[in-house]
């Protein structure tokens, strides 16, 4: 479960952050979260809420925003969201141009974690 230590690396970073502020209590985390790092929204939340126990970030909210896919092709110049493909219960990305069937493209979004924002209180 690559959550789980994807949160870690995320609560440890805003811990350091709210360390150098002086805050006291953190409220809010936002996070950019690409669809192909294929992260699970329910797992982070849930490992969220078990590490910020005990911490400053014990009251906060993680709130997450999916970035979509988006490639460019060397090939033919397409820019825009690669073809997806359903499986079982979910969507799958091909990582193709759509519009040349290239194999060989440059992925431009949708594969980071970030953090965008924090919301402290600070003393």
């Amino acid at each position: 479960m690559h959550e789980f230590s994807t949160v870690m690396g995320i609560v440890e970073n805003v811990l350091q952050l709210a360390s150098e502020k002086g805050a006291i209590k953190v409220h809010r985390i936002d996070l950019d979260v690409g669809e192909l790092t294929f992260l699970g929204l329910e797992q982070m939340k849930f490992s969220f809420d078990a590490v910020k126990e005990g911490t400053i970030l014990q009251d906060a909210e993680l709130r997450l925003n999916i970035v979509k896919a988006k490639i460019e092709c060397p090939e033919c110049g397409y820019i825009g969201s690669p073809p997806d493909v359903e499986e079982d219960h979910f969507t799958i990305p091909i990582i193709q141009c759509p519009k040349c069937n290239a194999l060989r493209v440059d992925i431009i979004e949708g594969k980071d974690c970030i953090i965008k924002g924090v919301e402290m209180e600070v003393n």
